[in-house]
């Protein structure tokens, strides 16, 4: 994830300050927050417990929401290139989560 991630990093930044140079930082700031908010992710999951189905619901969700907002700010070749980080550090990713219409049974989620 090192060099990927530099080069997101980077080119992340160059965006903001060539955004801010044309619309005025303030401005930049604060649409920051709606283009990294991601909403109507859907997921499934089942384990032996519906508690470990939920674990992995979220799991999947932080992927799938990262490889959205990755797809935002990437070109496609260079979406391909970002390897996807483990549980630990994607969980760092997310800022905050809302579950709506929570389903679930004695294995699924």
């Amino acid at each position: 994830m090192g060099k990927n991630f530099f080069k997101f990093v980077c080119r992340f930044l160059c965006v903001t300050v060539m955004m801010g140079a044309f619309v005025g930082v303030p401005d930049v700031l604060a649409s920051v927050g709606n283009f990294y908010a991601v909403e109507g992710v859907k997921v499934n999951a089942s384990a032996s417990s519906s508690s470990e189905a939920k674990k992995l619901a979220l799991q999947n969700a932080r992927s799938k929401t990262f490889s959205m907002v990755l797809s935002r700010i990437l070109l496609p070749e260079d979406v391909k290139q970002v390897l996807m980080p483990d549980a630990y550090n994607l969980e760092k990713f997310v800022k905050s989560l809302r579950i709506n219409g929570e389903k679930t049974t004695s294995t699924s989620y």
